[in-house]
């Protein structure tokens, strides 16, 4: 609630039931921008999984069915009206058993061990990539904020030299936030000379040399531009607009704007692969496949083994005396039992594709156009003098006394 979705639009109280009773709904996200459903990887392990699943089954049935017959044929034969018909089947059935207790225990195993994995690998992804990256970018407009707020009451507005310093002031600081974000939304961008474009344009909209702050590296071009705000700072202090500026306000002033751009230092790096070990993301990503692999098999052999013990064979077969084909209602309880499959592989696989969707958060606008406003907000002082609250108490009396005056001319005598 209250994040810039897209196109400037805000989710709102009212529209939280949208997104709860209908979280069913795969698409209930703006443009699948933040889904893991516009994942094509996501689609291609999913399916493939899932062919592996059906084919599984039908083999398992198949070895089942052959290793049925060959006991059949050791005992001379099977032409359906044999009297040892009711032994030779006992006995084929128990010729493949999938449900042994060591295959119970495996599959309780692997259920626990991958419940663990997930839980702690979405909480993982979750903080470091989605908690984290918010907190740092709420830490560097409170440095802003906080830096701003001294600078527009120790500013002298009258002073001659003061408006030339506020507009360099307001360029300095909107362009350090403004470069930070920018990075974290390009820095994942495979086109290198887009996202440098991009970049460059963040400094020469504000009229520095683009070349050079898009030439250094981003936490160093950062650091170039909170040297010259000091500067700017002190060379105003001594006789110029800032010459109100108290030593417990500088002090705190330069505090401020050292958080501001080590949040901003922080908020441009904050969505880098580096963040989680290698070693550790891969382990993750190919345990969590074999995993799946191993259940599904066992799943699907057990099915298998379902149908033959309740002496359901395939249509291309050779029914046997008690066998029968599969009706409609079955083939429907097969058809939901491989959705049902098909959509945990989806949950499953999905978990996997946190991470690459919340780095596209940003990389797709989601989140850069409300912060950029906010640090446009925030700078606002620095370009005009804020309203004081005897101005604002004259705002209203005008617009009280204009709303009277023209509530009597529309009144008839």
């Amino acid at each position: 609630v209250g994040t810039t979705l897209k196109g400037g639009t805000c989710t709102r109280i009212g529209s939280v039931p949208k997104f709860v009773d209908h979280s069913w709904l795969f698409y209930n996200s703006p443009s699948l921008s933040s889904s893991v459903f516009r994942r094509p990887g996501l689609h291609i392990n999913c399916f493939a999984y899932w062919l592996l699943g059906v084919a599984t089954f039908f083999g398992a049935k198949f070895s089942i069915e052959a290793d049925s017959y060959d006991v059949y044929d050791e005992q001379g034969g099977f032409d359906g009206t044999n009297s040892t018909y009711q032994v030779s089947q006992e006995q084929g059935h128990q010729a493949i058993f999938y449900g042994t207790n060591s295959t119970n225990q495996m599959i309780g195993f692997s259920g626990r061990l991958l419940t663990f994995v997930l839980s702690a690998y979405l909480i993982q992804i979750v903080t470091v990539y989605f908690k984290a990256v918010r907190g740092k970018a709420r830490g560097m407009m409170y440095g802003l904020s906080k830096a701003v707020d001294i600078l527009s009451v120790a500013l002298d507005y009258d002073h001659s030299s003061s408006e030339a310093c506020r507009l360099d002031l307001e360029r300095a600081l909107s362009a350090i936030g403004h470069y930070a974000l920018v990075v974290v939304s390009t820095i994942n961008i495979s086109q290198k000379a887009e996202a440098k474009e991009i970049r460059r344009e963040v400094f020469e909209s504000r009229k520095f040399d683009g070349d050079y702050f898009v030439s250094l590296p981003p936490k160093q071009a950062l650091h170039v531009l909170r040297l010259a705000v000091l500067q700017a700072i002190e060379c105003e202090r001594a006789k110029g607009c800032l010459a109100k500026l108290t030593n417990e306000q500088h002090v705190a002033l330069l505090s401020y704007l050292n958080d501001y751009c080590g949040g901003a230092s922080s908020v441009s790096s904050s969505v880098t692969s580096s963040k989680l070990p290698f070693a550790y993301v891969h382990l993750v990503n190919w345990g969590v496949k074999i995993l799946t692999a191993f259940y599904l098999v066992t799943f699907e052999c057990l099915a298998a083994e379902d149908w033959d013990t309740t002496s359901v064979c395939m249509p291309w077969e050779i029914c046997k005396l008690s066998e029968s084909n599969p009706t409609a209602s079955t083939w429907m309880f097969f058809i939901w039992v491989n959705l049902m499959t098909l959509a945990i592989l989806y949950f499953l696989f999905g978990i996997l594709e946190v991470y690459v969707c919340v780095n596209d958060t940003w990389q797709s606008g989601l989140v850069l156009q409300n912060y950029e406003g906010i640090i446009d907000l925030i700078c606002e002082p620095l370009l005009m003098k804020p309203a004081s609250i005897a101005d604002l108490s004259a705002v209203y009396n005008t617009s009280k006394a204009s709303i009277q005056a023209s509530t009597a001319r529309s009144t008839p005598k």
